[in-house]
């Protein structure tokens, strides 16, 4: 069949809403459609024009994402406000401006080489969800452990409270020009700020995905003006008395290669975000020539910054000046008054570029967060699966991801120790995740090939590349791993505490997942009946390779195919559970008629 047959197939000309959509009466034998979907996928990229016309009022939304959106994306989301105060730590560490300036093209190349494994993924399964996707396509046994572990990490530890709290402090020391150590802030008010800012943004989603969308190319776009600015005042400030031009090739004492270690650990988790267009690439129009031109724009535009902007600090600043910064302002707020004259314009700069973070992750994680539910995995997941009806927007999605970021906000120090240790939490399991799609990178072109016969990888084709390159992905990863979560001085927060909380959320995950397969296991006591049955609560995972789907699940298997996840999950209540689950939906829909 070809495409545009498929297409006709697949969505209603009239009102482009597809099978998904509600109208059923008509659907073609299950099988049928799978394989047609098979090779709609395989062939998607075919032509630069390719678009899907699937509403937004369904959970598999149009491909309407253009390369400046993707580009965007994962601009605002790696330029936070890392860069102005990261170069600072990085010097403390390294002793020398010259070394210093190396690590970060080393981290703008090891950038690219995670950016290339997570694009043969995002061009193979082009879905909304990223790591949700591939690592239950990959890691397929046990049944649902992989969905369900990374779940419980994204749903508990993706949060945006880091940038919210980068935001308050920085907008209220441009507020008050007199105070310069964020020591003097009231941190009550630092929380109030953070609140609202995150709050301000995820209403903004709500209410407006297109606006959400433009002012996320707006902030790219001042971030990039804004990095450009940064070097070029920092070029003209190395005439000025003590400038950095008078220790710029000075090796300092104290040097040594476990430091520089450390400092380039710093240097990676400033270059995270690359993989932030991944998580809605179900959204993207042709997504496997648009993710690669977007992500290779964007991150090679963010290493030339990088590297220019870390050049005009040293070339401004002296040694002494650099390091001796307030640790959680950075080496921007003393680069400031030599080059600009003054510091509150670069703290409100600062300030924005963290609002631009929060715009762009907001809409991500929001959509991932929305994928999870569903896949029915999760409580209460008919109201977090949800579009909103007016907006069509992840209402569901954007509550949860509001919820955990405001807890992470309220119970965390927003101190310089605790907000360092609070931005790279997430951060931390990330990169242990990210060591899993490497892993998997080995095994997809089987994978793929099982699903699609015929199909090749599209950047690691051949496989000495493909090994050498995935192995230095997953060793240096590895590494940082290990590196990073080495005691630190006294007096601040220990950084074992992220594999430790790390391997809490995952344990908890696992906990939930076993509880899950128990209920899915035959009844020793009653062959034939599932422990789930002879409690009252039975749970059914459906499959896409299943030989038998009952009629009442054709659709939603269908709307499976479209959101990648290939499963949808069936509930059967009975017996006194269902009772009491009649008498909560009774009061519910009293709730609901009579108080809200």
């Amino acid at each position: 069949m070809d495409r545009s047959a498929l297409e006709n197939s697949l969505v209603d000309p009239e009102n482009g809403r597809g099978l998904v959509d509600g109208t059923y009466d008509n659907v073609p034998n299950f099988k049928d459609v799978l394989r047609q979907q098979s090779q709609f996928l395989k062939h998607q990229d075919d032509a630069s024009t390719a678009d899907s016309n699937f509403s937004e009022s369904t959970n598999v939304p149009r491909r309407n994402l253009r390369v400046h959106d993707v580009a965007a994306l994962i601009l605002n989301k790696v330029v936070g406000s890392g860069i102005f105060t990261t170069p600072g730590l990085v010097l403390a560490l390294t002793k020398d401006k010259t070394t210093s300036i190396v690590l970060w093209v080393i981290g703008g190349i090891h950038a690219m080489l995670c950016l290339t494994v997570y694009l043969e993924f995002g061009t193979a399964l082009p879905f909304t969800g990223g790591e949700l996707i591939y690592l239950n396509e990959i890691f397929r046994k046990p049944k649902l452990l992989a969905t369900i572990l990374f779940s419980g990490f994204f749903i508990l530890l993706q949060n945006t409270s880091g940038n919210a709290i980068a935001f308050a402090k920085h907008i209220l020391l441009a507020a008050n020009p007199d105070t310069n150590s964020t020591t003097e802030l009231d941190s009550r008010l630092i929380n109030l700020v953070a609140v609202g800012i995150l709050s301000i943004i995820c209403l903004l989603h709500y209410f407006s995905r297109r606006l959400g969308l433009f002012l996320n190319t707006a902030f790219a776009l001042f971030k990039v003006f804004l990095l450009a600015a940064v070097f070029i005042a920092g070029v003209m400030a190395r005439h000025k008395n003590n400038s950095g031009m008078t220790d710029f090739k000075t090796k300092h004492e104290g040097a040594n290669g476990k430091d520089s270690l450390a400092a380039f650990i710093y240097i990676i988790y400033s270059y995270q975000g690359w993989e932030n267009a991944n998580y809605v690439a179900g959204e993207i129009k042709a997504p496997k020539k648009t993710l690669r031109w977007g992500a290779f724009i964007a991150m090679g535009t963010v290493t030339l910054l990088y590297v220019l902007v870390t050049v005009g600090y040293y070339l401004a600043c002296d040694y002494a000046t650099i390091i001796g910064q307030n640790s959680d302002l950075g080496v921007a707020i003393s680069f400031a008054p030599k080059a600009f004259g003054n510091s509150r314009g670069i703290k409100i700069a600062i300030a924005l570029s963290a609002a631009g973070n929060l715009i762009a992750v907001v809409f991500t994680a929001s959509k991932v967060k929305q994928a999870i539910a569903i896949q029915r995995i999760i409580p209460f997941y008919r109201f977090l699966q949800k579009d909103d009806q007016q907006f069509n927007t992840p209402v569901g999605g954007i509550v949860l991801h509001w919820v955990f970021s405001l807890i992470i906000i309220v119970c965390t120090p927003n101190n310089a120790d605790g907000y360092g240790f609070m931005i790279s939490l997430f951060t931390y399991g990330h990169i242990l995740t990210s060591v899993f799609v490497g892993i998997g990178i080995f095994s997809l072109h089987q994978r793929m090939n099982a699903r699609n016969g015929g199909w090749k990888l599209s950047y690691l084709t051949h496989r000495p590349v493909l090994y050498c390159l995935a192995t230095i992905f997953i060793g240096m990863n590895c590494v940082v791993l290990v590196v990073s979560a080495l005691p630190k001085k006294r007096g601040t927060i220990p950084r074992w505490w992220w594999p430790a909380i790390t391997a809490m959320v995952l344990g908890a995950s696992f906990l939930y997942w076993s509880g899950f397969t128990a209920l899915q296991m035959e009844n020793l006591f009653s062959p034939g009946q599932s422990v789930g049955a002879a409690i009252g609560f039975e749970i059914i995972v459906h499959q896409e390779d299943d030989e038998t789907i009952p009629d009442k699940f054709s659709k939603l298997m269908v709307q499976a195919r479209n959101d990648g996840s290939a499963r949808r999950i069936e509930y059967r209540v009975t017996g006194r559970l269902k009772r009491l689950f009649d008498s909560l939906e009774g009061i519910r829909a009293v709730l609901g008629r009579y108080v809200w």
